[in-house]
């Protein structure tokens, strides 16, 4: 397995891009601005194979557009996200799912993302941590020991045999997965390994995204 090289590409006034390089390839995560990403493309002699994208703010997507133009002769490059990535890899692994939420508020909008996907049969149960994003930071202790009592909680009272989480600073930015798993007993997977796997493994297969599910946009990126 090829080395992969982690690069955070300045954007904008105070924030980064990164991309994900094997030497050859490369995957952009989270791509709000085209420009930075091109020149360093370029500048590295990297063929940009994937797109990742973990939310759906503006200085997270706003250069997918101009991306997929200018990296690709026919724009098929596979842009990946992680509820459905987390999906698809859960199901190799179980067959009941708990899901993690970071807050009770944030449940409605969970379920409406597993309708969407057509994965609600696969659901054990939801829980939550009980805390905001903006809080997770300041109440790590406190957010682990609730994190791992909901998992817990969905395991044994839910029949859940694989642990979602929904929230990527629950983990992995607080909480190291490996280390969730090895205490729970079950495989846990989150927003950001899985997404990136998927889009390496589209791009190492050569797979792109089926013209019949989702047809070309005729819309063309502000350039």
């Amino acid at each position: 397995m090829k080395t992969l090289e982690y690069v955070p590409v300045p954007a904008f006034e105070d924030n980064y891009i990164w991309l994900i390089s094997d030497g050859q390839d490369a995957i952009v995560v989270d791509p709000g601005d085209a420009a930075p990403v091109e020149a360093y493309l370029t500048k590295r002699g990297w063929r940009l194979t994937a797109i990742l994208l973990t939310h759906h703010h503006h200085d997270h997507v706003g250069g997918v557009a101009k991306l997929l133009v200018s990296q690709s002769a026919d724009g098929d490059i596979p842009v990946i996200g992680p509820c459905e990535a987390m999906f698809h890899i859960a199901a190799q692994l179980g067959e009941r799912f708990g899901i993690v939420c970071y807050h009770e508020s944030v449940i409605p909008r969970q379920i409406t993302q597993t309708r969407y996907y057509g994965m609600e049969p696969w659901i054990a149960g939801r829980r939550a941590s009980g805390f905001k994003l903006k809080d997770i930071g300041a109440n790590r202790d406190d957010m682990t020991k609730n994190f791992m009592a909901a998992a817990r909680a969905l395991i044994d009272q839910d029949g859940a045999d694989v642990i979602i989480v929904h929230g990527i600073t629950q983990c992995p930015v607080n909480l190291k997965p490996d280390w969730v798993s090895k205490e729970l007993g079950v495989p846990v997977v989150e927003g950001i390994g899985a997404p990136i796997r998927m889009a390496a493994m589209m791009a190492g297969l050569g797979l792109k995204h089926s013209r019949k599910r989702w047809p070309k946009s005729n819309a063309k990126p502000n350039v």
